[in-house]
């Protein structure tokens, strides 16, 4: 049998079709998680998060975020320990299931043992609420 180009182009479509069967395969056993719940709401509530964060930029740099082998330490300024309406989430893209939220600091940190994480992105979000007004300060953190 002669190699011609008519079997050069059938041998190529074979191997094109099953290229991206194995795709399409492959595509089906990643795990997708949505952003949250409730996207759509947060999303028409859009404008309020970006005020939030403008009200905060004067506490961001006072939100410090401590890292070594045995954990994270997320310190707070004196303004925010021991308020019962704030709220600390550390947020995994990748996995909803790994998502850490806390309550409010009894004292000025919230300590985060390194068991409880995998390395990874993480993105911290620290949400209060002051005379009325919400404040939002997001930091990614890679541990």
């Amino acid at each position: 049998m002669k190699f011609t180009w008519g079997w050069g182009i059938a041998l190529f479509l074979m191997g094109f079709m099953a290229y991206i069967l194995s795709m399409v395969f492959q595509a089906q056993k990643v795990q997708t998680d949505l952003y949250a719940e409730d996207y759509y709401a947060q999303e028409v509530n859009f404008q309020q998060t970006l005020n939030a964060k403008a009200r905060a930029v004067v506490y961001k740099d006072s939100i410090r975020v401590e890292q070594n082998e045995t954990g994270i330490k997320i310190s707070f300024p004196q303004a925010l320990a021991g308020k019962e309406n704030t709220k600390v989430n550390l947020y995994r893209a990748n996995n909803a299931q790994l998502d850490l939220n806390f309550k409010a600091p009894q004292n000025n940190f919230i300590w985060i043992a390194s068991e409880d994480l995998i390395k990874g992105n993480y993105q911290l979000k620290v949400q209060w609420e002051a005379e009325n007004e919400e404040y939002l300060v997001e930091k990614n953190i890679y541990y």
